[in-house]
């Protein structure tokens, strides 16, 4: 049916006058054309009306307190200290604050040792004993941290802030995330970090000046600064120096090796860090504070050159941006002051779910990836957040379902899908979440890709990176980091790449199914990995509670009883490591076919370590809340 007619026919039902449908047919254009019966009203309202028959669910309207917007309010400066409006009358509960110590240390953390009530939505700072009062002539500045915590003491947010005192005691242009170091390579690296006020910020590096571009060409600076620093020399240690307002704080990173140098040197991965159970920082707003940091300081002491997550940062699931972008803030903030010296690399998951949901009377509703794709979507909101490789393809669109090739219909890929080098090492980060719809009668409905499932472009980009790597002297090994497990080995059996051998599972574009299903497509990617590359080592994969290792090898059983059909043969061996951050497996599955080739799983929360030396690897896998080492091994 010509669409036009069937968006009159649809109005009719709603004795909604045809003058203005063709308003509604322009609203619509914002409606991505991927999704099959998402509509809007007279006002703009979004509803879902299923095209053969079904109620119609309209768009739920969440908002939440929880976000920048209130959490991260700037305060205002009074005669003894600061003071905080929330702007929520209803929001009770503590403020806890103190100086970071004055004294040199590589990892600052804050020092809480005083607290105030937060009555109304007001809380009121009295930082007067941080001052010397045997000064008060002469200006002084502090560096303060402070935890906001709800009444039930629900910790939601820390932040960082300047503080001078004069005649009174002023907010000062202060760094309030980061700042970070990102994409080390032999040659340059990325310093990125935000401030709570616009200002023309600068990195020194060895006696040189680098400036970030105005992102808003605004001549009072931006709020957001990444600052290319280049021309460095490879395997050195740099300080760098960050110029902001009046103030100066001096970090330091090290470059990678010369590409091919073959030197020994460890990186760490984890994931799963969303909120756990157990109260305090287990449940920091989205985030496993306690576990996250613990797993950097493990990362510290064991000098990782990087740390690599696959995914599942945060809690997510929300339908309100700013919901996500606090606990983004919640996560950067737990890693910021190791972030300062190595990278963190992250991946997206389904935890990162960003949503328009449609409230069909279930609990979940049907949510899909919330648009418009450029700015809502998990994909965007993502990439705000963080400062990765931008090598990676650019979207689904070109692709054979693509329904408009003239036009943007998917979101995009970038910085959630990229590649990196380390040395003789090359990292692939690909996305088993991407235009995630979570569950199958929204798929079956609206439209959206499963999770676990890899889509056209994104394999064909891989295929390509794989090949370019494959004919690159400097690489020996190749490790995949991706959210979903090729084998669930814990509690995914209905879902990674597995759906309980159900390869009817697949993509919905535009009301129709794409041509492969999810173990088909899991067999293209294995194909790519295994038969037409000899590098590639690891799959490094999370979604998964605890810890496994699996032995993916020529005579493994992948497929279900009675499987119909194309049949891959595997050509080699190759290692599958699951690890998720918040421990504690679910069910031990002893039922899938590949079940007899799980060489080890913990239900203890785990970091893995990787040494590269040459070209052995060396894999161990370490509890960073007691220290214990899980199991060491090494890959060939």
């Amino acid at each position: 049916m010509h669409k036009f007619i069937s968006f009159c026919i649809i109005f009719s039902l709603f004795e909604i006058p045809i003058g203005i449908v063709a308003q509604s047919f322009q609203l619509n254009q914002l409606v991505p054309s991927v999704y099959s019966g998402i509509l809007p009203d007279k006002n703009g309202q979004l509803f879902f009306l299923p095209v053969t028959s079904g109620d119609t669910s309209w768009i739920k309207n969440d908002s939440s307190f929880y976000v920048p917007n209130h959490l991260m309010t700037e305060p205002k400066g009074t005669q003894k200290g600061l003071f905080f409006d929330f702007k929520n009358k209803d929001f009770y509960g503590n403020l806890y604050y103190g100086p970071f110590p004055d004294e040199p240390t590589r990892f600052s953390l804050p020092l809480f040792s005083k607290s105030t009530r937060i009555i109304a939505g007001i809380a009121n700072l009295d930082c007067s004993p941080f001052f010397d009062p045997n000064t008060s002539d002469t200006p002084q500045n502090i560096k303060l941290a402070f935890r906001i915590a709800d009444q039930y003491g629900q910790m939601l947010y820390d932040g960082t802030i300047r503080v001078n005192k004069e005649e009174q005691i002023i907010p000062a242009i202060s760094i309030t995330e980061g700042p970070f170091v990102n994409r080390v390579d032999h040659h340059s690296a990325y310093i990125s970090f935000t401030t709570n006020q616009r200002c023309s910020s600068r990195v020194v590096v060895d006696g040189r000046e680098f400036r970030t571009v105005s992102m808003l060409a605004n001549v009072q600076g931006d709020k957001i600064h990444v600052i290319k620093i280049d021309q460095l020399l490879p395997e050195t240690n740099y300080q760098y120096e960050v110029h902001f307002g009046s103030f100066v704080e001096t970090y330091s990173f090290t470059t990678a090796p010369i590409p091919g140098s073959r030197n020994s040197f460890v990186f760490a991965f984890t994931s799963k860090t969303q909120s756990g159970f157990g109260g305090g920082e287990s449940e920091f707003l989205g985030v496993n504070r306690l576990l996250l940091q613990k797993a950097s300081v493990l990362a510290a002491h064991e000098n990782a050159v990087f740390f690599q997550f696959s995914g599942n940062l945060i809690n997510g699931y929300v339908s309100e941006v700013g919901e996500a972008d606090q606990q983004y803030f919640n996560w950067k903030k737990a890693v910021e002051p190791f972030g300062h010296y190595i990278p963190y690399y992250v991946g997206l998951g389904d935890h990162e779910a960003v949503e328009h949901v449609f409230d069909d009377g279930s609990k979940y509703g049907l949510a899909v990836d919330k648009f418009p794709f450029a700015s809502s979507s998990a994909e965007a909101i993502f990439a705000y957040h963080f400062v990765q490789p931008e090598n990676g393809p650019q979207s689904e669109d070109g692709s054979v379902y693509d329904p408009h090739l003239e036009a943007t219909d998917f979101p995009s890929y970038k910085e959630n899908v990229y590649s990196y080098t380390y040395d003789n090492l090359a990292v692939i980060v690909l996305n088993s979440t991407y235009w995630y719809t979570p569950s199958a009668k929204a798929v079956s409905m609206i439209g959206g890709n499963p999770s676990g499932y890899i889509m056209d472009n994104q394999i064909k980009w891989l295929s390509t990176t794989i090949d370019q790597l494959e004919q690159d002297d400097h690489i020996d090994h190749v490790v995949v980091v991706i959210n979903s497990p090729v084998f669930p080995t814990g509690d995914n059996s209905k879902s990674g790449m597995w759906y309980a051998g159900n390869n009817a599972v697949r993509p919905m574009v535009a009301a129709e199914k794409v041509s492969k299903g999810i173990i088909e497509r899991r067999d293209e990617l294995l194909d790519v990995l295994i038969n037409r590359s000899s590098k590639t080592k690891i799959i490094l994969s999370s979604d998964e509670h605890g810890y496994s290792r699996l032995a993916i090898h020529p005579e493994l059983d992948l497929y279900p009883e009675g499987y119909r059909g194309k049949i891959l043969h595997l050509s080699r061996s190759l290692t599958q490591i699951t690890c998720g951050l918040s421990g504690q497996v679910d069910e031990k599955l002893t039922d899938l076919p590949w079940s007899g080739s799980i060489e080890k799983s913990s239900s203890q929360p785990a970091v893995v370590f990787i040494q590269v030396t040459g070209k052995q690897i060396l894999l161990r896998a370490i509890n960073p809340q007691t220290m214990e080492k899980i199991e060491e091994v090494n890959v060939k």
